[in-house]
């Protein structure tokens, strides 16, 4: 991530639409609702992410509580810290895309980062990402230039999304 930070630093353009589809986003640390306007300048790291049991065995993103996900937000929380410190507050924010369907675990989910996150109830924009960017499992991390391009479909890296 810290790479793609410095890479992103380089193909910032002046683009105030590529993230107009982000109108109203959540500040996961305090609920307040904040603009997606605000991310015209920065690079994003789209994080898709649940904390639900599964309602069908055969759900393809995730298991039960998808322990996957829980283990990945202290590693993304970590870097997430480190870009910001490294690059200033402005240059790189996370977006968490949940997969959640009950409002309660979202909010669990939600207090344990220090990011924001699409609202549980804008369903539209949710699905039109999972569909955007094909998401077939969780958690994965795509992230974008400060134009909206994709510079890493997985940047979980390493075999598995650990490395």
């Amino acid at each position: 991530l810290e790479r793609m930070a410095s890479l992103g630093r380089l193909r910032r353009r002046n683009s105030n639409v590529a993230f107009s589809w982000l109108q109203t986003l959540i500040h996961c640390e305090d609920a307040r609702e904040v603009s997606g306007a605000g991310l015209w300048n920065q690079m994003v790291a789209l994080y898709f992410s649940a904390s639900w049991t599964s309602p069908s065995p055969n759900t393809p993103l995730c298991g039960k509580w998808c322990p996957p996900c829980q283990y990945f937000v202290p590693i993304l929380a970590q870097s997430y810290q480190q870009i910001r410190d490294t690059h200033g507050a402005e240059a790189f924010e996370v977006i968490l895309v949940p997969l959640d369907v009950d409002e309660t675990l979202w909010q669990m989910q939600m207090a344990k980062m220090p990011w924001l996150s699409v609202p549980l109830k804008n369903r539209e924009v949710i699905v039109k990402l999972f569909t955007k960017y094909c998401i077939t499992e969780a958690p994965r991390l795509i992230v974008l230039d400060s134009a909206g391009t994709v510079i890493s479909e997985n940047a979980r890296g390493g075999e598995g999304g650990w490395g």
